[in-house]
């Protein structure tokens, strides 16, 4: 039954509640300025937040709409009620019972009207008609809602497009500005430059596997003509890899060799991601890095050997104890991988050193991969000049596929391309971004203090800042966490001279609790002068030009028999994309996810150089 109705309500059900932009006539393209764009998107916002939302109707405010509508002696039988109510209030007692007798008759026949339409199938389908149009009325707005919410962020960003356009609306406002998004700095984003290309040099080109396959210096003696995965057979990719045909002995997993090539279920290339990365159909460069943080930072050192042991513990049992390079289980012990956005050429801001992964590398590899500066640099009457080890040297061409002569020179590009690196890093303080490292309790060991801007201060060096994870400082083991500062990449040549207009209103630093900028008295160039040679081997390296990557297709796998292709015009080889960068990276401690089915051309893959 519906409930009695004392007064018309005055509600609109057929109003249209959402605005729609129209369309330019005769579909003229208008010229939208950068500024009249972000007016036009903050007018759409604002016209937004002033519309009430759409608050759907009771059966009693339809039916009140649909007797004023369709039921005319409903309006007359309301204002006989209304009159007769004023009467009886002043009239005498006398005429107050006639009166009153009337109203009461007015009553009832108002009820019975109310009833005989609620009955009615006019009503029913009048009520229908004005649910649906509630619906699709709320549904658009909802809709506006969503599109509203994702043109705010816009508004932060620094430089707005120009655009041509046929309709001003919130929708076709939203495309043009995503298709720039990830181009556009945002207010508030640290300005940092993307990686170097160093795998475009032609040294650091990867390698596809050698006729005789994998070489005999990664195969290590009592493993009777296998190779082992660095994985433990409880872990994703070593439960994979046994499905494929590996086996385990021993808490470890193996895939036999058939003439330097492993034997599988599958083609060499499609199981290389549970081969240790030497061992793979196609060699992305290892290229050493200083174990020297150039920030200053470790795990061991700034939160303790306890901690750092902690972590090593995890990670060997993630891999089996095995070296991820060589497969080797000799001296194996546990380094961080890093990644570094380096500050805009000419700035003096911060830059972030994020942790991608923890890497178990064996002697070898860690002697190989990992040198300390002392270790490739000694003194002359010149200045510092460039010394490695023969078996330094040798191990990086093995694991490098740098077997031809000429590519022995190969050799002294890498390290000197590390030490350069490490060079520019020092001259710059950065923000160690730890988000990774999510497992260990994280406390400041002593010898440490945090500044009232969250930098911490060593006894000697210079400061780092730690984000991205709690750690417990002090006595009182205070709590400090600080989220990761949000990024824009330029490019790696960029200058602040040549970005400073467009990212006008970004921090090309990073804000700290007062709101300024980050400024500290810091080492210029921590490193002692190098001799000229060694200057000159370095612009020899970081000047050489960046080439395509050109693929010998008759040096890869080719088929389940592990046959090596005979036909010229194959296609170039292809690996999960960008595979060995992801392991080597954010992947590795993970859970294996992202290493799906996907395939990238050969040319994608990207060297360790972190």
């Amino acid at each position: 039954m519906v409930r009695p109705i004392i007064e018309i309500m005055d509600i609109s059900l057929s109003k249209d509640e959402i605005k729609i932009e129209p369309a330019s006539p005769a579909g003229d393209l208008i010229d939208v300025s950068p500024k009249s764009l972000r007016s036009q998107i903050k007018t759409l916002i604002s016209d937004f937040i002033s519309r009430p939302k759409p608050i759907k109707p009771t059966d009693a405010e339809i039916m009140n709409v649909f007797l004023a509508l369709r039921v005319p002696e409903f309006a007359a039988v309301n204002k006989r009620i209304v009159d007769l109510d004023l009467e009886i209030r002043g009239t005498s007692p006398k005429n107050k019972t006639r009166l009153t007798r009337q109203l009461e008759s007015a009553k009832a026949r108002r009820l019975a009207l109310i009833a005989n339409a609620a009955s009615s199938g006019d009503f029913l389908i009048f009520r229908s008609e004005k649910k649906a149009a509630f619906n699709e009325t709320f549904i658009r707005y909802n809709e506006e809602a969503v599109t509203i919410g994702e043109l705010k962020p816009f508004l932060g960003m620094t430089h707005l497009p120009a655009i041509q356009t046929r309709s001003l609306s919130a929708e076709i406002i939203l495309a043009h500005l995503k298709e720039v998004k990830g181009s556009a700095a945002e207010k508030g984003d640290m300005i940092l430059r993307e990686g170097e290309e160093i795998h475009k040099r032609k040294q650091f080109f990867p390698r596809a596997a050698l006729k005789n396959g994998i070489s005999e210096y990664l195969l290590r003696e009592g493993l009777n003509g296998v190779v082992r995965v660095p994985y433990s057979p409880f872990e994703n990719f070593g439960v994979e890899a046994i499905a494929l045909g590996a086996f385990e002995r021993r808490g470890r997993v193996y895939f036999k060799l058939q003439g330097g090539k492993p034997v599988a279920q599958s083609h060499w290339n499609e199981i290389d991601r549970f081969l240790p990365f030497a061992c793979r159909s196609i060699s992305v460069p290892f290229l050493p890095v200083i174990s020297n943080s150039p920030s200053g930072f470790s795990f061991k050192t700034v939160f303790g050997e306890a901690t750092w042991d902690a972590i090593s513990e995890e990670i060997m049992e993630k891999h089996a104890g095995s070296c991820v390079i060589c497969g080797s289980d000799e001296k194996v012990s546990i380094t961080p991988r890093w990644s570094y956005k380096e500050p805009v050429i000419g700035s003096s801001a911060p830059g972030v050193q994020e942790l991608d992964s923890f890497l178990p590398f064996c002697a070898n590899c860690m002697d190989t991969l990992r040198p300390s500066l002392d270790s490739l640099l000694v003194k002359s009457s010149d200045g510092l000049v460039l010394s490695t080890t023969r078996e330094r040297e040798g191990w990086l061409r093995t694991i490098n596929r740098w077997n031809e002569p000429k590519e022995k020179a190969y050799v002294s590009d890498a390290y000197v391309m590390a030490i350069e690196m490490f060079r520019r890093r020092s001259r710059v303080n950065w923000i160690v971004d730890i988000s990774k490292q999510t497992t260990v309790y994280l406390g400041l060991e002593d010898g440490f203090y945090v500044d009232d801007d969250d930098w911490v201060w060593p006894t000697v060096g210079s400061p780092f800042k730690i984000v991205g994870a709690p750690y417990f400082e002090g006595q009182n083991q205070s709590r400090i966490y600080i989220k990761p500062p949000k990024i824009h990449c330029v490019g790696w040549d960029s200058t602040v001279e040549n970005v400073i207009e467009k990212l006008e209103a970004s921090n090309l630093s990073v804000a700290d609790k007062r709101g300024a900028g980050f400024v500290v008295d810091r080492a210029i160039d921590p490193i002692a002068p190098f001799s000229p040679d060694l200057e000159k081997q370095i612009s020899a390296v970081t000047d050489s030009t960046f080439e395509e990557i050109e693929v010998n297709v008759e040096e890869r796998p080719s088929s389940s028999t592990l046959s090596i292709s005979e036909n010229p015009n194959d296609s170039p080889p292809f690996i999960p994309d960008n595979s060995v960068q992801r392991e080597l990276g954010s992947g590795m401690d993970d859970e294996y996810d992202d290493d799906d089915d996907d395939e990238s051309a050969f040319r994608n893959a990207k060297p360790d150089y972190n």
